[in-house]
Parts: structure tokens; sequence; C-alpha cells
């Protein structure tokens, strides 16, 4: 194939694409399984970027964690919800989750809706839906806080408890 300049651009034999397949998923609770996952570096600021699919088939999400960012704050939620996410995906580690690749594959239900309004680059409003946050059962709950939390030194108390 050649290329002789946009204007000799001859498209007549090609087909129209319905989307390539993805289709974002509306406001509700899905069980999300990880299909892609990379590491994005946006100057000194880091975020791990996941690609889901709903197993149920109604669509697909991306969702951004910031793992290093100028703002504490930005920093603290991004791996406060990659934690949630390897918790209620049962990752078998998720307090030091390794390599990326050990993403790959995970499900864990979730509820998605609205994200925050913002302009794009035409004037636009635009929402976009958003993973709002991940379900973690009681179950999985108890076992991570089990690792992250030591019982506190045992007192010996005497006191008479009147009843």
């Amino acid at each position: 194939m050649s290329w002789n300049g946009f204007g000799s651009l001859d498209l007549s034999d090609v087909s129209v694409s319905e989307g390539g397949g993805f289709r974002p998923l509306p406001t509700g609770e899905y069980l999300l399984k990880a299909l892609s996952a990379e590491v994005e570096t946006n100057g000194s600021n880091k975020r791990l970027v996941v690609q889901f699919k709903d197993v149920g088939g109604a669509g697909e999400i991306r969702s951004g964690f910031w793992l290093v960012h100028s703002s504490a704050k930005a920093q603290e939620i991004g791996r406060e919800q990659l934690k949630t996410f390897l918790t209620a995906a049962g990752h078998r580690n998720p307090n030091r989750p390794g390599d990326v690749s050990s993403i790959l594959g995970l499900q864990a239900r979730a509820y998605v809706g609205p994200g925050k309004p913002y302009t794009n680059s035409k004037g636009q409003e635009v929402i976009n839906q958003e993973v709002k946050r991940f379900l973690v059962d009681a179950k999985q709950d108890m076992g991570a806080r089990s690792a992250a939390i030591q019982a506190p030194p045992s007192r010996d108390i005497d006191d008479d408890i009147p009843f």
C-alpha cells in the first residue's frame, strides 16, 4: 500500500467499525476482570492503569491508581484504591503485589458511576464513568486488617465491675 497524501486516500473498500468492541459500562455493580495493566509515567508521577472488562459482558472501563504523585493526597487515595482492589480480587499479597503481571486476570466486584465533570479540549463539559469503589466482603477485609493491625498489649485489670 502506498501513501500519496490524505487527498488521495480511498476508503471505499474499508468497513465501518463498531467502536472496536469497546462499550463503556453504565452505572451499576459489576464483576470486573483485569485485562491489561501498565505503569504510566508523567514527569515524576507514576500511575498504574488497568483495563477492566465486565465478566457478564456489559462493557469495559479503565481505572488509574496513582502510585507516586506530587500531591500526597492523590498518592494516598491511589494506593488505598489499589490495595482495596487487590484485596477484593484475592491477590496473593496485596501489601506487596510484586510484578504488574500479577494483576492480569484478577476479578473483583466494583461499583461504577459518573466521575467529576471536566471541560475537554473542545470546550465541552464531559462526565466519564469511573470505578467509584471496589467491594470487599467482610472475610477479605478481616484478612487484610489482620495483616496490618497488631493486637494491643494486654493489661491486667483487676477492677471489680458492679453488675
